[in-house]
């Protein structure tokens, strides 16, 4: 005796799996901002900061522009804006710690060379 095969079942209707909203200016933003602030912390080794000074002062700007971009979408997309507002945090921290960096070497500049 031999099974018959099951009727066919109907097509259900394929539903999108919805992605939670994400905000990748405020991820990217955060992340350059740590990474601004690691940079500049290689700057108190002398030849380190050598190396990683344009590093640092690039990674702290794109930190500030990501931060206030990643800001403002999180208006529309209605996540990310506490890591934009650490992006923006880290990004201005490292860049105000830079331009102290940039000053102190410059005054130390002239008066030892007069």
């Amino acid at each position: 005796m031999t099974i018959p095969p099951l009727p066919p079942t109907p097509q259900t209707a394929q539903t999108a799996s919805v992605r939670p909203a994400s905000n990748g200016l405020a991820t990217s933003a955060t992340v350059l901002g740590v990474v601004a602030l690691v940079f500049t912390a290689f700057n108190i080794v002398p030849l380190l900061g050598l190396l990683f000074l344009p590093l640092a002062i690039l990674s702290a700007i794109a930190a500030i522009l990501l931060g206030h971009l990643g800001f403002s979408a999180s208006r529309r997309v209605g996540v990310g804006r506490k890591l934009a507002i650490v992006g923006l945090v880290t990004g201005y921290i490292a860049a105000a710690a830079l331009v102290w960096y940039l000053v102190s070497w410059a005054v130390g500049v002239t008066t030892a060379f007069g």
